[in-house]
């Protein structure tokens, strides 16, 4: 959590000009709002309850003269302990709003993002309220990626909650307390100060009172016993409506856990596996607690599956596999359940669709590939059906695309590139459409550059070059307009930088290494210009490492290994210091050991062995102690093997064979595991093969022609199926080389 001393704003409100005058209101109200004297200094999740809300931001007011908007917006979200968002159609169109949320998402995801809808309706394709950035979880690197986000937004609309309940959750959400408490606690100074009005009538009252108490002697016995009924049927109206208003209460506080827990946790580095888990299970309790309480109330259970959604996608993030799991099938059962009771329901089956979909991101993550394309297909048959009832919804045909991009990935990893490419055209296909109906619309516009990418990368494997290249040039020419749209929109100029990198490597896999060279140079200046603006974002810095690389990489074809490592040599003096800045970043780590790799393939190439032993020695330990965290990571695993083989090809270098082999043997025994682990995962398998291949060569040339032979027989019996299946080029490379191998040795 924030340090909340540290922050100048208690809260930026993001809000586009049509909603002025309710960003106005609202600004009114928070900074009048009086916080109890007994919370004052209480301690909670998010620091210590200030004397006063204020002050809150509001650019109009905040702003001053002469200063440039986009760096002081950047300066206000950084200093700003949360963001209230206010939603509505026109915030939901706004370029503007949409980058403050993207901005303050990515650079501090452990502060709270607040919504509140003024006007329409979320995930509508007429009335959208929420801009993409709100709607989709950032990643820290400040990408809008496809996942959705639950977003449980306070209504201030009199259909909704009302202004002061409204005005209640976003004070809970600042102060990080429950909803009914400052809400109760709203009621009881609203009806105090009533009480005191009423008190200072009380004179006039008894004025009046006593001149038609005469009056009222000669009825009262004729009304007597219809006041006793009448107030005996307001007493209980009056409980009935008490005890719906703590129901709406509570489910309000069961339904905020979902976004202030869940999604809170999901972004917090360097906690605990067990202690995430122990925070989800209470808030878990408090919802099947509340439901029994209910009676089994069908939106209570609702309210309940979402909550396992959004922790199952919490643990995914954290990395613990089997709650991602087990929180997906509870989610699924319940959802099954409320679509039965409800077979008509088009929200329900919705759900269940969303049920389907992240059990099969769970069975993806263990490895399950069959499975997870069943729960695929499952939740793509859903979607379809509601799709056909709701033609003309942009939203329905986009989840549809993202149905058929999840169900591409398995076929992707299960090594069907055919079948994966048909899924990917068909989802191309949806989202072109969508492109073609609302070329405004820049979240279309991007989903589409990110099909072009997924078509062209296929296309490549598969050998079919000229296609490959049409499809990121398709990507690029879009990216490159978006960021010429928006000069200063950071997303749009990484999203450039990265289609430049991907034409530049099918040029370079073409033998046009000049053009390759321009176009990742070019990638590597909008990396340069980035850091400039921002020379402290760690991950602008790591866009740049990646660019330096790619270039090392480009020049080391072209035959200039000294340009190369001096370009490699940059990119590790960078990887360096933010390794250092956060040493327990492990993405920071993996980094830096890829770097020390790339350093140390130039200097064996220039025959420094000594230097490049000692830098792939420096990447082992570092990816050693990345295994020892994480045992069952099976890229980091891959990881290790790859530098065990690498040290294996200097110890050669040096004459040192046998320590070669050893090194050889232990490289082939990580992908045995990890292969058996993932039988399904073609990449795992074509790398065991790669690893028996590479042992057979070293028996081979110290002569045992027997143990040669076994490795390079097991390794086609891998490859085989696989090349028959996908025909992917590296796949039949490795065929042919096995055959011609066996056939030396037969």
């Amino acid at each position: 959590m924030p340090d909340e001393q540290s922050c100048k704003y208690r809260a930026f409100i993001s809000y586009s000009h049509a909603d002025t005058r309710e960003a106005k209101w609202l600004h009114r109200r928070l900074e009048g709002y009086r916080i109890g004297a007994d919370l004052v200094g209480r301690q909670t999740g998010l620091g210590l309850i200030p004397p006063t809300l204020r002050p809150i931001f509001r650019d109009r007011d905040e702003f001053t003269a002469g200063e440039t908007l986009g760096a002081q917006t950047r300066e206000a979200l950084d200093a700003s302990a949360a963001v209230i968002l206010l939603a509505s159609p026109a915030s939901a169109g706004s370029a503007y709003v949409n980058e403050e949320i993207r901005l303050f998402k990515s650079r501090h995801p452990d502060r709270p993002l607040l919504p509140v809808i003024l006007d329409g309706v979320p995930g509508s394709a007429e009335a959208e309220c929420f801009p993409p950035a709100a709607a989709h979880h950032v990643g820290p690197d400040g990408v809008v990626s496809e996942i959705p986000v639950a977003l449980l937004a306070a209504d201030i609309r009199e259909s909704g909650d009302g202004r002061n309940l409204a005005v209640a959750k976003i004070v809970a959400g600042l102060l990080g307390l429950r909803t009914d408490e400052v809400f109760r606690r709203s009621e009881r100074e609203r009806q105090a100060r009533q009480n005191r009005w009423i008190a200072g009538l009380a004179g006039l009252a008894l004025v009046l009172t006593g001149l038609t108490v005469w009056a009222e002697i000669n009825r009262r016995d004729a009304v007597a016993q219809r006041r006793v009924a009448e107030s005996q049927r307001a007493l209980a109206e009056t409980r009935r409506q008490e005890a719906e208003r703590n129901f709406s209460i509570a489910k309000q506080g069961a339904d905020a856990l979902v976004f202030d827990i869940a999604q809170g946790l999901r972004d917090v580095e360097g906690m605990r596996t067990e202690t995430v888990h122990r925070i989800l299970g209470r808030a878990e309790t408090v919802i099947e607690t509340l439901t029994e309480q209910a009676g089994g109330d069908d939106e209570l259970r609702r309210s309940h599956a979402a909550m396992l959604i959004e922790f199952s996608t919490t643990y995914a993030v954290q990395g613990d596999i089997a709650r991602q799991e087990e929180t997906a099938n509870k989610a699924l059962d319940l959802m099954k359940r409320l679509a039965e009771a409800e077979p008509g329901s088009l929200e329900r089956r919705r759900d269940l669709s969303v049920g389907f979909e992240t059990v099969g991101m769970a069975d993806h993550a263990s490895g399950r590939l069959a499975m997870a394309l069943e729960n695929f297909k499952a939740a793509l048959a859903i979607r379809q059906e509601i799709a056909e009832s709701e033609p003309d919804s942009a939203d329905g045909r986009h989840t549809l695309m993202i149905s058929h991009d999840k169900i591409g990935n398995i076929l992707l990893a299960q090594g069907d590139l055919a079948a994966a490419l048909e899924r990917f055209g068909q989802s191309n296909r949806l989202i072109a459409d969508l492109v073609d109906e609302d070329p405004g619309n820049s979240r279309w516009q991007r989903d589409l550059t990110i099909s072009h990418n997924r078509l062209g990368e296929i296309l490549m494997a598969q050998g079919r070059l000229a296609a490959a290249m049409e499809r990121f040039e398709a990507a690029l020419a879009v990216r490159e307009r978006l960021a010429a749209l928006d000069p200063d929109n950071t997303a749009w100029l990484r999203d450039h930088a990265a289609a430049l990198g991907r034409v530049a490597s099918i040029l370079l896999s073409v033998g046009k290494s000049g053009e390759a060279l321009a176009r990742f140079e070019a990638s590597l200046e909008i990396s340069r210009r980035m850091t400039a603006l921002d020379p402290g974002n760690a991950v602008w810095q790591r866009d740049l490492t990646v660019a330096q690389n790619r270039v090392g990489e480009v020049l080391l074809a072209r035959g200039d290994p000294d340009a190369a490592l001096d370009h490699y040599t940059r990119a590790l003096s960078i990887r360096e210091r933010l390794a250092d800045d956060d040493p327990l970043n492990a993405t920071g780590q993996r980094d830096l050991s890829a770097s020390l790799i790339n350093v140390s393939d130039v200097q064996a190439m220039k025959r420094d062995l000594g230097h490049a032993l000692e830098n792939l020695q420096r990447a082992q330990r570092i990816r050693e102690r990345l295994v020892a965290l994480e045992p069952g990571n099976a890229v980091w695993q891959d990881d290790l093997s790859l530098c065990l083989e690498k040290i294996g090809h200097v110890l050669v270098a040096k004459g040192d064979h046998p320590a070669a082999l050893g090194l050889y043997g232990e490289a082939l025994a990580i992908r045995e595991r990890i292969a058996a682990a993932e039988p399904e995962n073609a990449d795992r398998q074509a790398a065991l093969a790669a690893s028996l291949g590479q042992l057979g060569q070293m028996q081979l040339g110290r002569g045992n022609r027997a143990q040669a032979l076994m490795l390079f027989k097991r390794g086609r019996a891998i490859v085989a199926p696989l090349a028959a299946r996908s025909g992917q080029r590296h796949w039949q490379t490795y065929l042919r080389n096995f055959d011609k191998d066996i056939a030396a040795l037969e």
